[in-house]
Protein backbone atom coordinates (compact mmCIF):
# COMPACT_ATOMS: atom_id res chain seq x y z
CA UNK A 1 0.00 0.00 0.00
CA UNK A 2 1.52 3.53 -1.06
CA UNK A 3 1.65 6.19 1.40
CA UNK A 4 -0.66 8.31 -0.41
CA UNK A 5 -3.21 6.35 0.00
CA UNK A 6 -2.94 5.40 3.59
CA UNK A 7 -2.94 9.61 3.63
CA UNK A 8 -5.88 9.91 1.54
CA UNK A 9 -7.51 7.18 3.87
CA UNK A 10 -6.70 9.27 7.12
CA UNK A 11 -8.22 12.34 5.28
CA UNK A 12 -11.42 10.90 4.25
CA UNK A 13 -12.17 9.64 7.67
CA UNK A 14 -10.64 13.29 9.77
CA UNK A 15 -13.05 14.91 7.38
CA UNK A 16 -15.98 12.65 8.05
CA UNK A 17 -15.44 12.92 11.40
CA UNK A 18 -15.19 16.51 11.40
CA UNK A 19 -18.62 16.90 9.16
CA UNK A 20 -20.25 14.08 11.75
CA UNK A 21 -19.17 16.27 14.79
CA UNK A 22 -20.14 19.85 12.87
CA UNK A 23 -23.90 18.36 11.88
CA UNK A 24 -24.28 17.15 15.53
CA UNK A 25 -23.31 20.50 16.78
CA UNK A 26 -25.99 22.61 14.14
CA UNK A 27 -29.04 20.02 15.13
CA UNK A 28 -28.33 20.55 18.61
CA UNK A 29 -28.16 24.28 18.45
CA UNK A 30 -30.62 24.29 16.10
CA UNK A 31 -32.94 21.44 18.97
CA UNK A 32 -32.23 24.33 21.67
CA UNK A 33 -32.70 27.44 19.86
CA UNK A 34 -36.57 25.60 18.78
CA UNK A 35 -37.00 24.44 22.44
CA UNK A 36 -35.47 28.32 23.56
CA UNK A 37 -38.19 30.03 21.28
CA UNK A 38 -41.23 27.70 21.97
CA UNK A 39 -40.56 28.15 25.50
CA UNK A 40 -40.24 32.01 25.30
CA UNK A 41 -43.96 32.41 23.52
CA UNK A 42 -45.65 30.21 25.97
Amino acid sequence: MPPYLFYMLIFIIYTMTILLIYSYIIIFLTFRFQHFSDSKQK
